[in-house]
């Protein structure tokens, strides 16, 4: 975790917008060594893909995605020393990916060497050897990784464009045709691959719920809906050869 505030403090420090467009962060634990007792470095780099596996051919990463560079310190006399490589992740369009999954490869591209000359306060000055050709027999080769890609922001508010209620059977001619209803509706929003959509449906809410915000009267559906079965079942009495006096003491 301190890897990742000093990685995210730094890149604050050259650009405040950083905040804003950095969507993840990427952490790799490495094993180094240091044969010298006397001075320490770090070794910087970048992440590639690995081509069909082959650590010598690696590819670029696809333009959707940005990773940032990332050093790694190297302590003295060390042998096998447990390090972390933390990566800055962005991602052009992060609505449009749930997540990453890259096979990636640490290349090595520079070696910093701190110079306590060349400080000053809290800035650690040093000297930069870079290498024209990647190193060769080192073991930089990360893998899969799956990288999950949040959103900042919550999902926009749904818009309910139209609903109908209408029964299952037209012309009902028994009591049983009077039960089924089929219910369509239309709703807009604007879905993000990390979004699992959930729709409710409630039938004669109790009143007060707000189980139909933002309608004018939120128990309107209902009262159609109940005014309409009413008279189904009316029509459906007269044509079984009910008197009204029958049909009002049923309904």
């Amino acid at each position: 975790m301190p890897d990742a505030v000093e990685a995210m403090q730094q890149a604050m420090l050259t650009q405040l917008g950083s905040a804003y467009t950095i969507d993840t962060l990427v952490q790799v634990p490495v094993t180094v060594s240091n044969a010298s007792s006397t001075m320490e470095a770090r070794l910087a780099g970048k992440l590639q893909l690995q081509a069909n596996g082959v650590q010598s051919d690696p590819t670029s990463i696809p333009d959707a995605y940005s990773f940032s560079t990332a050093k790694v310190e190297l302590p003295t006399s060390s042998s096998g020393a447990a390090e972390t490589a933390t990566f800055l992740f962005s991602v052009k369009s992060p609505a449009a990916h749930k997540s990453a999954t890259l096979p990636l490869e640490y290349v090595i591209t520079d070696l910093e060497l701190p110079s306590a000359s060349a400080s000053i306060g809290d800035y650690q000055g040093s000297n930069w050897l870079k290498f024209v050709l990647q190193l060769e027999n080192t073991q930089t080769q990360i893998g899969q990784v799956q990288i999950p890609i949040p959103l900042r922001s919550y999902p926009s508010p749904v818009l309910l464009v139209s609903q109908t209620a209408e029964q299952t059977v037209a012309e009902p001619q028994t009591a049983a045709d009077l039960l089924g209803w089929n219910l369509d509706y239309i709703y807009q929003h604007t879905d993000a691959e990390q979004d699992t959509p959930t729709v409710v449906v409630k039938f004669n809410p109790p009143s007060g719920s707000n189980a139909m915000s933002g309608a004018t009267n939120p128990n309107a559906v209902t009262q159609q809906i109940a005014s309409t079965e009413q008279y189904r079942r009316t029509l459906l009495f007269q044509r079984l050869g009910y008197s009204a006096d029958q049909i009002r003491s049923l309904t």
